[in-house]
């Protein structure tokens, strides 16, 4: 006879590391930020930056 699965264990384990994951990337892009000294810039510049990169990546991709 086979063990039965505790789902809602499985779920929580499985919660933890998609929020394990999205605290190590907030984490790195951080670092990312302090690394090339983009901290120095003001904010608005610096999320101006990200959101022209960010228009551009999008434009490159449909082509």
């Amino acid at each position: 006879m086979r063990k039965s699965r505790d789902y809602d264990a499985d779920l929580v384990s499985l919660n933890q590391k998609t929020r394990a994951l999205e605290q190590r990337k907030i984490s790195q892009l951080g670092e990312l930020v302090i690394a090339c000294r983009a901290n120095m810039l003001p904010v608005d510049v610096l999320a101006g930056a990200l959101l022209s990169a960010a228009r551009s990546d999008a434009a490159v991709q449909k082509a």
